[in-house]
C-alpha cells in the first residue's frame, strides 16, 4: 500500500504515534532542550541596591519583600511585626549614605564599591533570561556600551548574571541559548538605567518628626519645674542617663549633656529630626521598589520646625546635636534647606551641568500659622505659663493664625515658588505639594 492511500486520520494518528516514540526514546535533556527552544526568551533587568541612599543591597532587599503591592501602611506593619515592634529603621539608620551628623556624603561605599552619591559613574545591574531556559547548560552573555570593548561571559542560563552598566549610556545586552541540538537562539536587550533625583523639603511632617529611626528607652525620672517655681514633678527619664536629674543641680557638665543625648531617640539627621520613616523617604523608596529600571536618588533636606523664612530661606535653630560629634562641637542650628539644595546642586552641575531636578516633595506652611502656637492655647491652663507664653509668642489664637495666614502666607509661598524654579527647569508640575493629613482619619484594622 501506498502512503498515499492511507486515510488522512489513519496518517494522523501513525504520526502522532512516531512523534511519541521519538520523545520517549530521545534523552531527557534533550527533550527540554527541544521544548525550550520554542520558548519566548527574553531579557529581563534590574538595577541592584536602586534606593541608593541605602549602603546595602539586604536592606533594600528586606523592604522589596516586605512591599506586596497593597500600600506602603501594609507594608510597614509586616516590617514592624518582624521587629517585634521595634522598627526597621533601628537596623539601618548606622547604614546609610550620611556622616555621623546626617549630612549626605559626597561619596559612599555601596556594596563595596566606592560611588558619588549625586552622579555615579556607573550602576550595578543584574541580568537574567526570562522563559523556559534549558537546564544545566551555559548562556554566552554578551555586553556593548559602544564606548569600552563588549564584555563576554558564560553562565548558566538559569543564574543571573551581574555587572555595571555606564550611567547616561545604553549598554547592548546579547545573549546566545542553546538549544540542544547545536544550535541557540540569540536575543536581545537594551540597558538604560534612568536615575531619578529627588528632593525633600518642608518641615516636621516632612521629616518625619515623632518617629525616629530608633526610639528613646526610658527609665527611671527626671524633674520638671513650672515657669515661675513653684510646683515641680518627675517626668522618666532615659535608660543609661546616670548623672544628675534632680531640679536642684541638673547636669552636671557638659560632658553631661553629651551623655544625655547619647541615651537619646536615634535619627538619620538629628539636628533635624529626619527619620527613614517620613513620607518623602516612604515614597521615593516605594518608587525605587516598584521600578526595576530606576536608581533612585534622594536629598532628604527637611528640618522639623522649618518655616519659609526660617527653615527654608534662612537656617533654624536645631533640634539635637548628634551624640557622635560632641556637644561643644554642635553649632545648634541647621541651615538653610535652599543653601543645602543649591550647595548640591553646584556640586552636581560640575559633573552633569544640565541635571536638574526630576521631583520635590513638599510640606510646609503650619509653622508659618504657628500651628504649635494653637496647640498650646488648648492644653495650657496655668495662668503664670499662659502670660510667659504668650509674651514669647509660644501661645497664639485662630484670630492671629488666621491673620498670618491672610496677611503674609501668600507673599511668603509666591517666594518660595519662584525660588524652586530654577531647580526644576522652571516647571512647577514637578512639585508635589503634599497636605497635612488628619491622624483621626486612619480607619480601624
Amino acid at each position: 500500500m501506498r502512503l498515499s492511500q492511507i486515510p488522512a486520520f489513519c496518517l494522523a494518528v501513525f504520526l502522532t504515534l512516531l512523534l511519541a516514540l521519538f520523545l520517549a526514546l530521545a534523552p531527557p535533556d534533550a527533550a527540554l532542550a527541544q521544548l525550550a527552544g520554542t520558548g519566548n526568551f527574553h531579557i529581563a533587568w534590574e538595577v541592584k541596591n536602586r534606593f541608593r541612599l541605602f549602603r546595602h543591597e539586604a536592606d533594600f532587599l528586606r523592604m522589596a519583600a516586605a512591599s506586596r503591592g497593597d500600600g506602603v501602611l501594609a507594608a510597614e506593619r509586616r516590617l514592624a511585626r518582624d521587629s517585634d515592634g521595634l522598627g526597621w529603621a533601628k537596623d539601618i539608620v548606622a547604614e546609610l549614605c550620611l556622616d555621623d551628623s546626617g549630612n549626605l556624603l559626597d561619596t559612599c561605599e555601596r556594596d563595596g564599591e566606592r560611588e558619588s552619591y549625586l552622579s555615579p559613574r556607573d550602576y550595578a545591574v543584574g541580568v537574567t533570561v526570562s522563559g523556559a531556559v534549558p537546564e544545566g547548560l551555559d548562556c554566552v552573555w554578551t555586553f556593548n556600551d559602544g564606548e569600552t570593548p563588549p564584555r563576554q561571559s558564560s553562565a548558566p542560563c538559569d543564574h543571573e548574571v551581574k555587572l555595571r552598566v555606564r550611567g547616561g549610556r545604553t549598554t547592548i545586552a546579547t545573549v546566545d541559548i542553546p538549544l540542544g541540538d547545536g544550535t541557540a537562539q540569540r536575543v536581545t536587550a537594551d540597558i538604560a538605567v534612568r536615575d531619578v533625583l529627588i528632593a525633600g523639603l518642608g518641615d516636621s511632617i516632612a521629616a518625619g518628626e515623632g518617629d525616629p529611626d530608633r526610639a528613646v528607652k526610658l527609665e527611671g525620672g527626671f524633674c520638671f519645674r513650672r515657669f515661675g517655681g513653684g510646683s515641680q514633678y518627675f517626668r522618666p527619664s532615659r535608660a543609661g542617663y546616670s548623672d544628675d536629674r534632680t531640679c536642684e543641680n541638673g547636669p552636671s557638665s557638659a560632658a553631661a549633656g553629651l551623655n544625655w543625648a547619647k541615651h537619646g531617640a536615634r535619627w538619620m539627621n538629628p539636628a533635624c529630626h529626619r527619620s527613614l520613616y517620613s513620607y518623602q523617604v516612604r515614597t521615593a523608596l516605594a518608587l525605587a521598589i516598584e521600578q526595576p529600571h530606576l536608581a533612585v536618588t534622594l536629598l532628604p533636606l527637611a528640618c522639623t520646625g522649618a518655616t519659609i523664612g526660617a527653615g527654608m530661606f534662612a537656617g533654624q535653630r536645631a533640634d539635637d546635636c548628634p551624640w557622635v560629634v560632641g556637644i561643644e562641637s554642635c553649632s545648634g542650628t541647621a541651615p538653610a534647606q535652599f543653601s543645602e539644595l543649591r550647595n548640591l546642586m553646584t556640586a552636581l552641575h560640575r559633573q552633569q551641568p544640565n541635571r536638574g531636578l526630576d521631583l520635590v516633595l513638599l510640606t510646609v506652611g503650619a509653622n508659618d500659622v504657628n500651628f504649635a502656637g494653637l496647640v498650646a492655647n488648648v492644653i495650657v491652663d496655668s495662668a503664670t505659663e499662659r502670660l510667659l507664653l504668650r509674651q514669647g509668642g509660644a501661645i497664639v489664637s485662630v484670630a492671629d493664625s488666621q491673620k498670618a495666614l491672610d496677611q503674609d502666607f501668600p507673599d511668603e509661598f509666591a517666594q518660595l515658588r519662584n525660588a524652586l524654579k530654577p531647580f526644576l527647569g522652571g516647571n512647577l508640575n514637578r512639585v508635589v505639594f503634599v497636605s497635612y493629613g488628619n491622624p483621626a482619619m486612619q480607619a480601624e484594622n
